[in-house]
């Protein structure tokens, strides 16, 4: 069996692990909000992490996302939604 090797970026001295991902799942708690992020393949999807925060960091993460896609749109062009 062989592993995945998960490729690293240097960031101020430090080796920060990159991922790639194509599916996203969410979770909810009163106190947390989970992305599960993994990678879809023949229409299975192998989870590689989670990610937890608080509600509030999440709302931020949503905003910033938001403002990125909007710039990204505007410098390089409408991005399209598959058709169903």
């Amino acid at each position: 069996m062989t592993k995945n090797k998960i490729n690293k970026i240097e960031q101020e001295g430090m080796e920060i692990p990159e991922i790639y991902t194509n599916s996203v799942k969410t979770g909810i708690s009163i106190y947390e909000i989970m992305l599960q992020l993994g990678l879809e393949s023949d229409g299975k999807v192998k989870p590689i992490c989670n990610v937890r925060m608080s509600p509030q960091h999440a709302k931020m993460l949503s905003e910033v996302l938001s403002r990125s896609v909007a710039e990204y749109e505007k410098k390089i062009g409408k991005i399209p939604f598959p058709k169903k």
